[in-house]
């Protein structure tokens, strides 16, 4: 809501500009920030009830280290995702394009710092459950991160090819998120030690097999359309943008 208002009131009056950009900016970094912190919840577990409900204490009882921690770790990792964008995007030479650049660099090294400090947080403090079948998988995503953060910054750095430098970034965002899949399976949302109820996996929270069978269905026909729709829009924006474009808005 934050967000929308602001985009819709930023071009009046220009002495609230700076108030509808600070308006826009935080709206932007809350949620990218709350969803790291869940993530992390859901990982370190939460407190159920036998129904599967969250039974603690509302909120502020799901704040604690390694769930900042987290939501600092996703937030890193979207703000280096923007600036590798933006960078990508902006115009040949322009101002926003090195400012982006230059942004993404610090962005990516404070990702790296909080990988490494989650990782062990994980493995040491909070230790879940995890399926041994898939270490080698986890050791291997866990790779990939590393490797995706250090090429996106050493290929922006060296020779600032954007493109390269964007598409190491986003192979590292995803090998982040298949490295939480290997580490929580088949569990989607732990439980903590003193929960009533059990954690809620694939097996307990699946859907009739009847309503599975329809999403399915319903899966195979809308994901070519959201695929299409992606690659039309993709090819009609692609490039950087046009400096008259700019001028004419």
């Amino acid at each position: 809501i934050v967000r929308a208002v602001s985009f819709e009131f930023r071009a009046g009056d220009p002495s609230w500009g700076k108030l509808w950009d600070a308006c826009f900016f935080v709206g932007s970094l809350l949620p990218a920030l709350l969803l790291g912190v869940a993530v992390g919840n859901i990982f370190a577990g939460i407190p159920m009830d036998a129904a599967g409900d969250y039974a603690g204490v509302p909120l502020i009882g799901l704040i604690t280290p390694f769930t900042l921690l987290t939501g600092l770790l996703g937030l890193a990792m979207f703000l280096a995702a923007g600036a590798c964008w933006a960078a990508l995007k902006a115009p040949l030479p322009s101002c926003l394009q090195a400012r982006a650049a230059r942004l993404r660099l610090p962005l990516q090294v404070i990702a790296l710092a909080l990988f490494a400090v989650v990782s062990v947080y994980a493995l040491v403090l909070v230790g879940p459950e995890m399926d041994p079948n898939l270490g080698i998988l986890r050791w291997l995503f866990a790779a990939l991160v590393v490797v995706g953060l250090l090429a996106s910054l050493v290929v922006g750095k060296t020779s600032g090819d954007d493109l390269k430098a964007f598409l190491a970034q986003s192979a590292s965002m995803i090998a982040l998120v298949a490295l939480l899949a290997c580490s929580m399976f088949p569990v989607l949302v732990n439980a903590t030690a003193d929960s009533v109820g059990p954690a809620i996996t694939l097996a307990n929270a699946a859907s009739s097999e009847l309503s599975l069978t329809w999403m399915t269905i319903i899966l195979c026909i809308g994901l070519p359309l959201v695929l299409v729709y992606h690659v039309v829009i993709y090819r009609t924006f692609r490039g950087r943008v046009n400096p008259a474009d700019l001028e004419e808005y």
